[in-house]
């Protein structure tokens, strides 16, 4: 009778426990394609990333250039660790540990009224906002579930969650102008005419 269980236990739980760890390899591979992605395009437009980091006034202006060359190299590690699968338990904690640096810098700079400043996270120009801070959450989420396949399928609830709040939240302010372009525009509230 108590092997019975114990096989009944097995089959009824077993493929759960093997879809958490396969949640928890795609997860490892997600986010470390996605900071390989956000180094090589910080590597690629660095004096811009430069002045972002000092602009963002978190950091004395003087470490500007050192932290856009390093922090881009500790993407790379961190995203090759995880692609490659060496340590990934380390290379998820380092990776969640920076997510959590990013979001907090994000959101003090808007606390700040800074949403004018670009958010350099992966080389472009987009202006800085709270759809971006969410975003950061939920990549955070799938950074915390590589470091555990029993919380990947809540984790991933989760970032799917903030996922669709940013893209809310991002659709909402679509249209609006940025402050810029508020001043910019003959009215002062709308895009000025192109």
């Amino acid at each position: 009778m108590i092997q019975q269980r114990t096989l009944v236990f097995s089959l009824s739980f077993g493929p759960l426990f093997d879809a958490a760890g396969s949640l928890a390899i795609f997860s490892r591979l997600v986010v470390g394609v996605l900071f390989l992605l956000a180094a090589i395009l910080k590597l690629t437009s660095r004096n811009d990333f430069a002045k972002l980091i000092g602009a963002l006034g978190l950091l004395p202006s003087a470490w500007s250039p050192g932290v856009a060359l390093g922090l881009p190299l500790v993407e790379i590690v961190v995203g090759c660790a995880l692609v490659l699968g060496i340590t990934p338990m380390l290379a998820g904690a380092v990776a969640s540990l920076m997510l959590v640096v990013f979001t907090i810098a994000l959101a003090l700079s808007l606390s700040r009224g800074r949403s004018d400043l670009s958010c350099g996270c992966f080389g472009g120009r987009a202006t800085i906002g709270w759809h971006m801070v969410l975003r950061n959450v939920a990549f955070l989420f799938v950074a915390v579930s590589v470091m555990s396949a029993d919380l990947a399928r809540v984790c991933w609830l989760a970032a799917l969650s903030a996922g669709a709040a940013s893209w809310w939240l991002m659709g909402s302010h679509w249209n609006r102008p940025t402050p810029r372009e508020a001043q910019a525009s003959p009215d002062g509230v709308g895009r000025p005419p192109r």
